[in-house]
């Protein structure tokens, strides 16, 4: 694994964008061949662009949607429709015949798989300066906005389904099961990463005494927590687990706030 400032992923990341770069004044040159493409891909799974159907697609911008999705794949996907290059009636539906179809590999030929795993992979993207972008950009756009569709303990994460009737269900399932896999006794000091607005971490300081340390990248996230948390032995900071310098009984993140490749690194905090 490279360092993240060595003179290695620094050339191979400059790299990468200028190849994509490039990728795209081909694209922009030869739009049509690449129209025809990824009009194509769509119909196999009967998904028609323009067309008349609740999940078809509707290109409000041809030039910006065309190179953007073939440039970038599902992230040029989203992108677009978050900027209102094209719409569509059923979201679900699209997404649905868009996965079962898998139309996203047609994107991924051997080179760009390769680049991905670069650029992915190989390095650790998720800096200490992007964490707290990520902060600041997502979770801190407000507490109510996170309310108006998450369940009353604020899990941003799947639940578990396995005999659940409702979300709220679903979510306190999913947390006594994480807490049954972690093996917990009351005393024990417990590091949640990436403790979002403090659902897990009152949930396991509620129903198996133990002391939680849950930091997070959002401000919001952070002041929401604390005060759910306010009468528990709960800790909720505002920091990068990477700046952490103490030793837990047990540690949990759920969801991506630390990636797979990387999880050794939590080692030194046991």
């Amino acid at each position: 694994m490279a360092n993240n400032g060595s003179l290695f992923y620094i050339l191979t990341i400059k790299f990468i964008r200028a190849y994509k770069s490039f990728e795209a004044v081909i694209i922009r040159l030869f739009l049509g061949f690449f129209e025809n493409l990824v009009r194509k891909s769509y119909l196999d799974a009967g998904i028609e662009l323009d067309g008349s159907n609740p999940w078809d697609i509707t290109v409000h911008n041809k030039n910006e949607f065309f190179l953007r999705l073939t440039n970038h794949a599902p992230l040029g996907l989203g992108e677009t429709y978050v900027e209102g290059v094209w719409d569509c009636d059923d979201l679900v539906e699209l997404n649905y015949r868009t996965m079962r179809k898998a139309i996203y590999k047609a994107y991924m030929n051997p080179w760009n798989r390769f680049l991905n795993y670069m650029e992915l992979m190989h390095f650790n993207m998720q800096t200490e300066k992007k964490a707290w972008e990520v902060g600041e950009k997502h979770y801190n756009l407000g507490n109510d906005l996170f309310e108006s569709f998450l369940d009353p303990s604020m899990n941003y994460s799947c639940g578990y389904w396995k005999t659940a009737k409702s979300l709220a269900e679903a979510q306190t399932d999913k947390m006594d099961l994480i807490a049954k896999k972690l093996m917990l006794s009351p005393g024990m000091s417990v590091l949640d990463i990436g403790c979002g607005w403090g659902g897990l971490s009152k949930y396991l300081a509620e129903n198996y005494g133990v002391r939680v340390v849950g930091i997070t990248v959002s401000q919001e996230g952070a002041k929401y927590a604390r005060e759910r948390c306010s009468k528990l032995p709960v800790d909720i900071r505002l920091m990068d687990y990477r700046d952490l310098d103490e030793k837990f009984d047990r540690i949990v993140s759920v969801g991506k706030h630390v990636r797979a490749r990387w999880t050794k690194e939590l080692w030194k905090f046991l």
